[in-house]
């Protein structure tokens, strides 16, 4: 393992019961639910349609990643890559959400 896979899973330690397999799981599930949602939209609805489809993919290229990640180095860094993923995704959801 190299230094700077080291010092990543350092930095993003897997959080118990959160693994990478569990999440491709849901981000296919999701993709799958979003291409069905989008070929039930009515025809004239593009923009709907678009952006439906536009979930789909991002969540595949999710999974994609993770499944690269895995297949060259392994489960432990790719559940610290979903970590982190997760982390980024909270830390944007939390500054972009004004305090009540």
């Amino acid at each position: 393992m190299t230094d700077a896979i080291a010092a990543f899973l350092a930095a993003h330690p897997p959080r118990p019961g959160f693994s990478a397999d569990h999440m491709v799981a849901i981000w296919d599930d999701l993709s799958s639910m979003a291409d069905v949602e989008a070929i039930a939209t009515e025809p004239d609805d593009r923009q709907t349609r678009t952006s439906l489809e536009d979930a789909a993919a991002y969540r595949r290229q999710l999974a994609a990643a993770v499944r690269w990640v895995q297949a060259h180095h392994g489960d432990d860094v790719a559940n610290s890559f979903v970590t982190y993923l997760s982390n980024a995704s909270t830390l944007r959801g939390t500054k972009a959400t004004p305090p009540a």
